[in-house]
């Protein structure tokens, strides 16, 4: 795992966004050669594989993620979640093209805790048309143990309709 600062951290310039494609863009940016976005900073995210149409992102459940009940939030693990089945439809994308997502839906399955150790969020993109795109994904531990699975729905669309910096 390579160490972040926080000038690796920021928002792809619009035009570079547009100029590669999905898998691409991805690799550029596990491998340190495009800054990741500031949602990675936050949840101490970092992108550990990327194949067309599938990613995986990993991240350790900080005591600093806990919610008042004592386990981890579940805003951590479905942000995990939603970062890799989105970056999934993303690792399939054409220049020119982005990825909204426009459902999301989570289940959890089990508390994470301090004590579960890092966990993986596995996105893989189902279907893939023309305007829109499915994926699955689920969050598990080292052991591959279960903690919650995941669905989204995503629109394409040209790069320029809605993305403006």
């Amino acid at each position: 795992m390579r160490v972040m600062d926080q000038s690796q951290y920021g928002i792809i310039p619009a035009e570079e966004f547009r100029s590669r494609d999905g898998f691409s863009l991805l690799e550029a940016m596990r491998t340190g050669a495009l800054p990741l976005a500031p949602i990675y900073e936050t949840l101490g995210m970092h992108m550990t594989r990327v194949e067309r149409g599938r990613v995986v992102v990993a991240a350790f459940p900080h005591r600093r993620f806990y919610s008042p009940v004592g386990s981890v939030h579940v805003g951590f693990s479905s942000g995990l979640l939603e970062t890799a089945l989105v970056s999934a439809v993303l690792s399939m994308l054409e220049p020119g093209e982005m990825c909204s997502p426009v459902e999301f839906k989570v289940n959890h399955v089990r508390q994470v805790l301090e004590t579960t150790g890092t966990v993986e969020a596995i996105g893989t993109v189902l279907y893939r048309g023309r305007t829109v795109a499915t994926a699955d994904g689920k969050l598990v531990d080292g052991k591959g143990k279960l903690y919650a699975h995941a669905s989204a729905t995503c629109t394409i669309s040209a790069a320029g309709e809605s993305r403006k910096d």
